[in-house]
């Protein structure tokens, strides 16, 4: 007699996995869907919130960039990476004039 197999749910190393992919396989709306998700189903994650950041940014959303980078920083602290996305979130305000945001 075969057992059927009960689907696991995705874990949220999967999910970081897969937005990873997709952002590389240059689908970066389906990698936020999958974000999105992620911070839905779990408990709050760095590297979501870093991911976020960076997909943020490119499209040009430099507050919300900030502050899920801000978030990520938060929970991982000194992660150079995410120090890396708050640097061009920086440059970005400093190429727009605004330089309000810069001393958080």
């Amino acid at each position: 007699m075969v057992t059927p197999q009960i689907p696991q749910a995705p874990q949220i190393t999967d999910l970081i996995a897969l937005s990873i992919r997709l952002v590389n396989a240059n689908q970066p709306a389906r990698a936020r869907i999958v974000c999105e998700q992620a911070l839905v189903m779990f408990e709050p994650h760095p590297a979501v919130h870093q991911l976020l950041a960076v997909l943020d940014l490119q499209d040009g959303h430099v507050a919300a960039a900030r502050e899920h980078a801000v978030r990520s920083l938060t929970l991982r602290p000194d992660h150079v990476p995410t120090l890396l996305v708050m640097g061009d979130i920086a440059l970005v305000d400093l190429a727009t004039g605004n330089l309000s945001t810069m001393a958080l």
